[in-house]
C-alpha cells in the first residue's frame, strides 16, 4: 500500500487505514481503473485449532481456499455489510488456490491461510467516506459461519453404568435413545445413549442434562449436570442408515 500512499495501523476490532491527503486525486485515478482497481487484500488464519469442527467453514477442501470478495457485498437490514451472498458463509466462497495470483506467487501450498483470504475494493465513494470519516466511524465487514451441530452420544462406564439409568435434558428440549450396550477399545461396557436431534456446539453449552435412576418407583439424581460435548472429539457414525455427526462423551464414576 505504499506505492499509493496508504498506510494501516492494526486496533483491537480491525485495522485503521490513513492517506496523505495530497494524493488523494491520484488515490482516485486508482480506484477508477476499472482493469486493476485499488484494493486492500488480507490473508486470514484462526487461532482456534478445531475451528473446523465447530463450524460449517468448508476450509477443508483441497486445493481450494475461502475468497471474500466485497464485489459481492450483501447488506442487511441493520445495515451490516457481509462479505457473503448468503446469510452464512458456504461453498460459494470457495476458489481455487491457483486462481490467485498473491498466494501462489508469494506462498507455498503449506503457508495458504488457513481461512481464506479477504479482498476490499476501494471504490471513488469508499475515498468519499475515507475523507469524510472521523476514526471512531469505522466502516465494517462482517464474515459469518455457521454453527456445526452434532448429536451427543453418551458412554456410561463404571458405577453409573446401571439397570433403569437414562437421562434427561432440565429444559425438556432434549431426547436422547438408548441405543444399548458396547464393549469399547479398553474392554469395558458401557450404556450408550445419543441425542434424539442434533445440538448447536458452542464455545459455553448452555445445555443441562441430568443422569437418574429410578429408586423405589422415585427418581434419584446420579449426576446433577453431565459433561457437554467437546469440539476435539467429533466423530461421523452411520445410525439408522444415515451419517451423522456426532460428539463422543464419556462418563465414567
Amino acid at each position: 500500500m505504499r506505492d499509493v500512499n496508504l498506510v494501516s495501523r492494526p486496533r483491537s476490532d480491525g485495522l485503521t487505514l490513513f492517506y496523505d491527503g495530497e494524493y488523494m486525486e491520484a488515490l482516485r485515478l486508482y480506484a477508477a481503473d476499472v482493469k486493476d482497481p485499488l484494493r486492500m487484500e488480507f490473508n486470514c488464519d484462526v487461532e482456534h485449532q478445531d475451528f473446523q469442527n465447530f463450524t460449517v467453514s468448508s476450509t477443508s477442501t483441497m486445493d481450494k481456499t475461502l475468497y471474500f470478495d466485497s464485489d459481492v457485498l450483501k447488506i442487511d437490514s441493520s445495515g451490516k455489510n457481509y462479505l457473503h451472498a448468503a446469510e452464512f458463509v458456504s461453498e460459494d466462497e470457495l476458489v481455487e488456490i491457483s486462481s490467485l495470483a498473491s498466494l501462489t506467487d508469494e506462498l507455498s501450498r503449506d503457508q495458504v491461510p488457513s481461512l481464506g483470504k479477504i479482498s476490499i475494493k476501494i471504490s471513488d465513494e469508499d475515498l468519499d467516506y475515507l475523507e469524510a470519516s472521523r476514526i471512531d466511524n469505522p466502516r465494517e465487514y462482517t464474515i459469518r459461519f455457521s454453527t456445526r451441530s452434532t448429536h451427543w452420544k453418551y458412554y456410561l462406564l463404571g458405577e453409573v453404568n446401571r439397570p433403569g439409568v437414562y437421562l434427561k435434558d432440565t429444559e425438556g428440549e432434549v431426547e436422547f435413545e438408548y441405543l444399548g450396550e458396547e464393549t469399547i477399545a479398553t474392554g469395558r461396557v458401557a450404556k450408550i445413549y445419543i441425542s434424539k436431534t442434533a445440538i448447536p456446539m458452542r464455545e459455553r453449552a448452555k445445555q443441562k442434562f441430568q443422569l437418574i435412576v429410578n429408586k423405589n418407583d422415585r427418581p434419584k439424581i446420579l449426576v446433577s449436570r453431565l459433561a457437554v460435548a467437546d469440539t476435539k472429539r467429533v466423530n461421523r457414525v452411520m445410525h439408522n442408515n444415515q451419517a451423522l455427526l456426532v460428539s463422543e462423551i464419556y462418563v465414567n464414576y
